[in-house]
């Protein structure tokens, strides 16, 4: 009897995250894009300071150093996944913040994505997140996978697979 109950008690918790998660998850993704166009873009007006490097200068306050950085993505993001996304793109020069320059971002458009499934893993409460997006660049619907992670009693983004 106490197995049922305690099956029945997490199936009734997964139903509540996965209909909280129906309801927010697409703002949740428009809004976790804009953080990364940011990260990715080095946020406002980055200084590009010779045509022949590869790399910008972080002049945004938000952002230009690891901190601030950090502490803005954190609301999206696991710290894993910005830790990955920052080894990837940033490295200091001249006590200075710098981006390594990367193509366009802006591939999917999440405000019209479609939620084909949630689901919950039991125990550890990760969620996936499966939707249908348009890409105007490729003129065809991605499928895209997030993988959130719960902290602190909120979702974050930890892994991201089908793009941006």
């Amino acid at each position: 009897m106490l197995c049922s109950v305690i099956g029945y008690k997490i199936n009734s918790d997964n139903e509540v995250i996965k209909n909280s998660l129906l309801a927010e998850s697409k703002n949740f993704i428009v809004e976790a894009k804009k953080m990364r166009i940011i990260m990715i873009e080095g946020g406002d007006d980055p200084y590009h300071k010779d045509m022949n490097t590869d790399y910008l200068e972080i002049t945004d306050n938000r952002i230009d150093t690891k901190d601030k950085l950090f502490s803005m993505m954190q609301g999206y993001f696991t710290r894993e996944y910005v830790e990955t996304m920052y080894n990837q793109l940033y490295f200091e020069k001249n006590d200075k913040l710098c981006l390594r320059i990367v193509g366009d971002v802006r591939i999917n458009d999440f405000t019209t994505a479609y939620i084909s499934n949630i689901s919950i893993t039991p125990i550890t409460k990760n969620a996936t997140l499966e939707l249908y997006v348009y890409s105007s660049i490729h003129n065809e619907v991605n499928r895209t996978v997030f993988k959130l992670k719960p902290v602190d009693g909120e979702y974050r983004i930890d892994e991201n697979i089908g793009g941006w």
